[in-house]
């Protein structure tokens, strides 16, 4: 597939992403800091093409409502091979990551439990697998992993993308 009929793909589906987060949410009394805490994310923001050229693009956008809302795409062959769609938003008194792989409902959530400057780690000891999910970012370099319960201890998947 030409890099023209990808960012095609990429730019039509962050569109759809988009559009289904248009309607400004009610904010809770109380919880401002829920929300702070969502917009101490925004170094997410942005179009992340895997380093090695292989792999998924994860894309992240900021809607009107605070929340950031995302997706995974990844092709194989000219074709979507998997895809996932994210959020990251208030939920109560915390935060939380929320993932639909392939689009997929319910959603696995994962609470806020370490937001460091540009690191956050969410978890949900309750999930099979992942039970942690995180993101890093060093400039226009992010990296990302899942881990959780394997066969010979723990299992940990990681990517790192670059900022187009």
């Amino acid at each position: 597939m030409t890099h023209r009929v990808v960012a095609f793909c990429i730019h039509l589906a962050l569109c759809a992403v988009l559009a289904g987060c248009s309607a400004a949410r009610h904010r809770v009394p109380g919880v401002e800091s829920v929300h702070a805490g969502v917009d101490r994310l925004s170094w997410l923001v942005g179009v992340w093409e895997p380093r090695a050229g292989t792999g998924a693009t994860e894309v992240w956008a900021q809607a009107e409502d605070g929340v950031l809302r995302g997706f995974s795409l990844a092709m194989k062959g000219g074709a979507v091979e998997d895809y996932e769609l994210l959020a990251i938003e208030p939920a109560g008194r915390s935060v939380v990551y929320l993932a639909r792989p392939n689009g997929l409902t319910p959603s696995s959530a994962f609470a806020l439990v370490e937001l460091d400057g540009t690191r956050a780690v969410f978890a949900n000891p309750a999930h099979d697998f992942p039970q942690r999910v995180g993101y890093e970012r060093e400039g226009n370099v992010l990296s990302a992993w899942i881990e959780g319960p394997g066969s010979e201890g723990v299992k940990r998947i990681a990517w790192t993308w670059t900022r187009r």
